[in-house]
């Protein structure tokens, strides 16, 4: 039975997820998904009995711990190397390889910006902008 007040705001002593109890399974996981067989992130959270949602709750967690942080986001990077690295060799259909990129290492497409002047015009409108209109000389 739980009585009202009996946990005090900042009480972590029956948080689960911790600096201490995380970094092993982040050693653990790196250390998997450099295998061969480890496609993808999901598959060494499986064999650690961990579930995918994991992943996004320990980074937002974790979002101030720089030691804790900086292994995840290597482990992300392994991947994001080797879904990018398969595509390149041919290994992963491309379609494939972008969606994952683009779903899960914020890849984006190349975007084309449409120019929308013309320089003879930006020349004509920068001249009248020096021209003092009363005295036809420029302004200084």
């Amino acid at each position: 039975m739980v009585h009202e007040g009996s946990f005090k705001e900042g009480n972590n002593a029956a948080e689960k997820w911790t600096e201490e109890t995380v970094m092993p399974y982040l050693d653990r996981i790196k250390e998997y998904s450099k295998e061969p067989k480890c496609y993808w992130l999901g598959s060494a959270l499986v064999k650690e009995g961990l579930y995918k949602d994991i992943w996004s709750y320990w980074k937002e967690k974790f979002k101030d711990n720089e030691y804790v942080l900086l292994s995840i986001k290597a482990i992300d990077l392994i991947f994001e190397d080797k879904l990018y690295g398969n595509s390149l060799m041919g290994n992963y259909n491309p379609a494939t390889a972008i969606f994952g990129l683009k779903n899960n290492y914020d890849w984006k497409d190349k975007q084309e910006i449409e120019q929308t002047h013309h320089i003879d015009d930006l020349k004509s409108t920068s001249s009248q902008l020096f021209r003092n209109s009363d005295t036809d000389t420029g302004i200084s």
